[in-house]
């Protein structure tokens, strides 16, 4: 199985791994992307509290448990939708890839 990890710390996975076909529907205003470092900064913690109880994490621990995700390799992809506006997240989505027997 081929990995396809960012290339970048900052990005959760390579960007490049959203289809061209995927990115075309997404309304004007906003952008489809993986989720970043920087989200604990734009809002992606408010979002994702309208879906689920969050409590409070801190920065550390966002970082941490980022870095482990992004470590696991083609297991966790975490999207949002940013308002371009105000770049902050609007919406969120994960596709966790689980291994079976």
């Amino acid at each position: 199985m081929a990995v396809a990890r960012s290339t970048s710390r900052e990005d959760l996975f390579s960007p490049n791994l959203l289809s061209s076909e995927l990115r075309r529907v997404v309304p004007k205003g906003f952008i489809l992307r993986p989720l970043r470092r920087s989200d604990y900064d734009n809002g992606f913690l408010e979002t994702l509290s309208h879906l689920s109880e969050v409590g409070d994490l801190s920065r550390e621990t966002f970082e941490s448990i980022f870095d482990a995700m992004q470590q696991a390799g083609n297991m966790y992809f975490t999207i949002v939708l940013e308002d371009t506006a105000t770049h902050g997240v609007v919406a969120t989505g994960t596709v966790v890839i689980e291994l079976k027997l």
